[in-house]
């Protein structure tokens, strides 16, 4: 990659010149003319897969256990489940043996609905669902062709229909016989249906053998949507793996295989619930020393704690084979990793973060420091994780503000990197935050009036270790080019944080304390507004950013601290040269520019962002 361009005057660094909607637009001239070009495209094997955003069908014949697994499935992943036929039944309001023997019904009326039905899945819009199809829906050689191109099948299967039929046979013992089969009825029909539909579920999804429980299929399948590897190399010989898995026992799993063979010092938040013993239960209890920090948060980032860390490496004693697993937020991530660094010059480490902001920015990187003197980071170095290894079941567990925390870094990889993770995430935002959706009416802001029925209650969990990955991966890719800042590529992941530190400083200690996400979101917003301005940022685009970035902040923005503070809080920013800020923009999306910026500039931009929210011109993206 190429370095960012930089602003030719170290002092104020734009003209002001009235636009035709009497707003202030700058206009900057680059060091470098012509030579700031578009980031490289990211990998490919990076990118959100689509399955994320598809529905789940599983299909195969009556007796396959597609209900008992699409519901495991579905409290897996965190979606909504229907049973088609169960919908379908609603629909006639009566069972499906009853409408097979109506006369003016009838099996082919069924059919027809179930095909609508499924038509009308693929096509609509809304939070992608698990789905358990009727064994005849995939009769319809229309219904195979639109599952085919629309939808993310999986297939049941069993070659021996005695195997169903026990099933079936069993299932009907004791039933009311109105809801009994219609095609069930002796097994010689039985045998000759299966027969006729084996061709249309075949080379149609992926097959799956009925040799588990409902669970472990289920489990099985959810695995081959979040699993992701990502493999990066830094510095010249340090190399990072970024891996996700569905369930925290997968990751521990992995964890105890790659550190086979040698000990490990495994980092926790005292905080976390003990639950984390199953990782050293893993890791076997001949080779695991347990770490916990005596505080938590920001809190535990002090030489206190890393000293107490560091001299249970020492008496482990430790060899430069040993890993030191990390396994909590950003916090705990930033210890463990100037801890594995120091030691012995470097162990080999693990950083397992519990928070989508460690997952996709803390523990992406090879920062790692402790606060000092009072202020943030000031003692610290550079060390690569040998792993980044994260679990959907964690991340889909987080609440919503934790989420927001994380989805903010995630968001702001994709305004500098990828506009389609960008999209993703504005695009389903209501779901991956939990976001009660509003009641109807013309009066009421869609922030408001909200419906306590009709809530998300839990997070796909696809999509969000999808967004958790590629966002790592995004960033992990900067890193690799520009490993210890010496390019200038970097200084890109600055976007929003120079305004973000002066709100989460200047109401830090107190009881309104804004966090480092929120404050973020904020400064993101108040760097599209200037790229508004000063670098012809499309206004459509900036304005539905900035109003994305209001929902991550919680529906409103910290308010603006005081012009004199908020100076002071810009001069001792470590961007900071010849009186001027090193400040990130946008001139398009995936276009990010490096300017140089004066303190009372930056400050109006932020008060024109508070009357623009003040005046409801610009309101939370829902």
């Amino acid at each position: 990659m190429a370095a960012v361009a930089t602003i030719a005057n170290t002092a104020a660094v734009a003209t002001v010149a009235e636009n035709t909607h009497n707003k202030p637009r700058y206009r900057s001239k680059m060091l470098f003319p012509g030579k700031n070009p578009r980031p490289k495209a990211p990998p490919k094997e990076g990118a959100l897969p689509p399955e994320l955003g598809r529905h789940l069908f599983l299909i195969g014949f009556m007796g396959s256990g597609k209900t008992s697994v699409g519901r495991a499935l579905a409290k897996l992943l965190g979606r909504e489940f229907l049973d088609l036929d169960k919908a379908l039944e609603r629909e006639y309001g009566m069972p499906i043996p009853a409408v097979f023997k109506d006369p003016s019904l009838g099996e082919p009326d069924f059919r027809e609905r179930e095909a609508k039905r499924i038509s009308g899945l693929l096509t609509a819009k809304g939070a992608p669902k698990v789905v358990a199809l009727g064994g005849g829906a995939t009769m319809d050689p229309k219904t195979r062709e639109a599952l085919k191109a629309n939808g993310l099948v999986f297939y049941l299967r069993t070659d021996d229909p005695g195997l169903l039929w026990e099933r079936v046979s069993r299932e009907a013992k004791g039933g009311d016989p109105a809801s009994l089969r219609p095609l069930a009825l002796d097994f010689k029909a039985f045998g000759k249906l299966f027969k006729d539909r084996l061709p249309s579920y075949q080379g149609l999804g992926l097959p799956l053998e009925l040799t588990s429980p409902p669970e472990t299929i289920a489990a099985s399948i959810g695995s081959t949507l979040v699993a992701r590897v990502g493999d990066f190399s830094a510095y010249g010989e340090s190399r990072c793996s970024i891996r996700t898995f569905l369930t925290k026992d997968g990751l521990f799993s992995k964890i105890a295989d790659a550190t086979s063979g040698h000990k490990c010092l495994v980092l926790l938040d005292h905080a976390l619930p003990f639950e984390e013993g199953a990782l050293l239960r893993a890791l076997g209890p001949d080779r695991a020393v347990v770490y916990r920090t005596k505080a938590r948060g920001e809190a535990a980032k002090n030489l206190r704690e890393l000293e107490g860390l560091l001299s249970a490496l020492a008496d482990g004693p430790f060899d430069r084979s040993d890993f030191l697993v990390a396994r909590g937020g950003g916090s705990l991530t930033d210890l463990g990793a100037l801890a594995a660094g120091l030691f012995k010059r470097g162990i080999r480490l693990i950083l397992s973060p519990t928070t989508l902001l460690g997952a996709v920015d803390a523990a992406i990187g090879g920062k790692a420091a402790v606060n000092f003197g009072g202020a943030k980071n000031q003692l610290g170095i550079f060390y690569l994780p040998q792993d980044v290894w994260l679990d959907g079941e964690t991340l889909g567990s987080l609440p919503q503000a934790l989420l927001s925390e994380g989805l903010t870094e995630a968001y702001k990889m994709g305004l500098l990197s990828d506009k389609g993770l960008s999209e993703t995430i504005s695009s389903h935002l209501g779901a991956l935050l939990r976001i009660p959706k509003a009641r109807p009416g013309p009066e009421s802001p869609r922030w408001e009036g909200l419906d306590p029925l009709e809530q998300h209650p839990t997070n796909d969990v696809p999509l969000l270790t999808g967004i958790a990955f590629r966002s790592a991966t995004l960033k992990m890719e900067v890193v690799a080019a520009d490993f210890r800042e010496n390019l200038g590529i970097r200084d890109r992941l600055n976007l929003g944080h120079t305004w973000g530190h002066v709100v989460e400083g200047a109401h830090a200690g107190g009881t309104d304390a804004v966090s480092h996400g929120r404050a973020v979101a904020h400064g993101m917003a108040v760097s599209l507004l200037y790229s508004e301005r000063a670098l012809g940022l499309p206004h459509r685009f900036a304005h539905q950013a900035r109003s994305v970035c209001l929902t991550l902040a919680g529906g409103t923005f910290p308010e603006n601290p005081e012009d004199d503070v908020a100076k002071a809080l810009l001069l001792k920013d470590k961007k900071i040269r010849d009186g001027a800020l090193k400040f990130v923009g946008l001139r398009n999306p995936e276009d990010p520019v490096l300017l140089k910026i004066s303190p009372e500039e930056l400050i109006g931009v932020a008060k024109d962002l508070a009357i623009e929210c003040s005046s409801k011109a610009l309101r939370p993206y829902l």
